[in-house]
């Protein structure tokens, strides 16, 4: 799986594999992560926003409407994650995050085309 060292959720949130997929190939790695827990959306994407900047992640954009969308960005790598609310007082918020690492841009370009300083 793409590399998920970076990329934090409380512990209440459990990793469903059996939704989850992975892809490698010579020049990129990715997946689409399934996550569940009893966890407040709102504190989620604060605990996320939070988390991701520690770990050197940018925010590039969220929308939020039945849904949260957060976009984030690191030299080769990217970082989406969708939230969803539960519908019920007692149910499960989901997060999908969609994780992509380009290898080939990791040695020379950021995930904007532009040469990565050294």
């Amino acid at each position: 799986m793409a590399d998920m060292s970076d990329i934090e959720l409380p512990s209440e949130m459990k990793w469903d594999r059996e939704k989850s997929l992975s892809i490698k190939t010579e020049s990129f790695r990715g997946g689409v992560m399934l996550y569940s827990g009893r966890v407040d959306a709102l504190s989620l994407r604060d605990f996320v926003t939070s988390a991701m900047r520690k770990n050197k992640w940018k925010l590039v954009g969220d929308a939020t409407y039945k849904q949260m969308l957060l976009a984030f960005v690191k030299p080769s790598k990217t970082c989406m994650m969708i939230i969803t609310d539960s519908l019920t007082p007692m149910g499960n918020t989901h997060v999908t995050a969609y994780v992509t690492v380009d290898e080939t841009a990791a040695a020379s370009l950021n995930p904007f085309g532009e040469p990565v300083r050294k």
